[in-house]
């Protein structure tokens, strides 16, 4: 039983010993493409979508159901940004009501940014 002990202790410390002692190597980088390696457009376009930039109907008919029957109600498209601006978007959404005024706000932000959209996606 004692040898077996001391056995172990020895070889958990030859494997700590090879750790601790281990040696790193720079690694060169090479330009030529390799098998797992393709290459990337020469050209990225990015389109900012932002949920808080939204526009809403002056007359506000197109708020969610669940917006238009909240409590107190938002009058104008700027009262509806800043109401956008102040959900949380990080983590989840609870409230059914801002589920449905994030969702419009995406909707109208890509239908707005569409051409721009169909442009990249059909592009060669």
């Amino acid at each position: 039983m004692i040898y077996t002990r001391v056995a172990l202790a020895l070889v958990g410390a030859a494997l700590l010993t090879g750790c601790a002692s281990a040696h790193y190597y720079t690694v060169k980088p090479v330009d030529a493409p390799g098998t797992c390696m393709t290459t990337a457009p020469e050209r990225f376009t990015v389109i900012f979508l932002r949920h808080t930039e939204a526009k809403f109907a002056a007359d506000m008919s197109d708020l969610p159901p669940a917006r238009k029957a909240e409590s107190p109600a938002l009058k104008t498209p700027d009262e509806a940004a800043d109401r956008i601006a102040q959900i949380p978007t990080r983590l989840g959404l609870s409230s059914e009501c801002d589920r449905q005024l994030i969702y419009v706000s995406a909707a109208k932000l890509v239908a707005e940014h569409r051409d721009q959209i169909l442009e990249y996606l059909n592009r060669p």
